[in-house]
C-alpha cells in the first residue's frame, strides 16, 4: 500500500495493484490484499473507493 497525494488536509490510500484510492488506510489494505489474491476487485471494498485526489492518476 501505498500514500497516493494530500490534497486540502486529506490524505489519499491507492491500491497499487489496482489504483483505486481511498480515504482510510484500512481499505486501500484490504483492496490490495483482495487483488493480490484473487486478481479481482470486491465491490463491497471499492464501493468506498474516492476519486482521484486531483481529478486524474498522477
Amino acid at each position: 500500500m501505498r500514500t497516493g497525494a494530500k490534497r486540502q488536509g486529506d490524505e489519499y490510500y491507492q491500491c497499487p495493484l489496482c489504483k483505486f484510492y481511498y480515504l482510510e488506510k484500512e481499505w486501500a489494505d484490504a483492496c490490495e490484499a483482495w487483488c493480490r489474491d484473487h486478481s479481482s476487485c470486491n465491490l463491497d471494498i471499492t464501493k468506498h473507493a474516492v476519486h482521484p485526489p486531483f481529478g486524474k492518476e498522477p
